[in-house]
């Protein structure tokens, strides 16, 4: 939980400029400009990580894994963490861009 936990404050802190500047939500944060459209995502976020935790099972006991089985799991945490890491470098680019004046991609 320690890993996920991380990459999901790093994109966070990447994404933060992103949410104050150009998004907008009724009742929350009607115009840009204000931190609040950011801090009801991540709202939602701690939602719904509360939502996982009530399911867990901490007297479950875990099966073995077969080799392939790990190959798997790693193949896609290791997508999953590619696609993350790729998509906030391109809404900071895309951000960086708009507030130079160019225009984006």
């Amino acid at each position: 939980m320690n890993l996920p936990g991380n990459l999901g404050a790093a994109f966070s802190a990447i994404s933060f400029p992103v949410f104050r500047d150009h998004v907008t939500l009724p009742f929350f944060a009607a115009t840009p400009g204000a931190a609040n459209s950011f801090f009801v995502f991540a709202a939602g976020l701690n939602t719904l990580a509360i939502l996982a935790w009530l399911f867990m099972n901490p007297r479950r006991k875990t099966g073995t894994m077969t080799p392939m089985q790990v190959r798997i799991r790693l193949a896609l945490f290791v997508t999953a963490a590619v696609l993350l890491v790729g998509g906030a470098q391109i809404c900071t680019r895309r951000h960086l861009m708009v507030l130079a004046g160019r225009e984006p991609f």
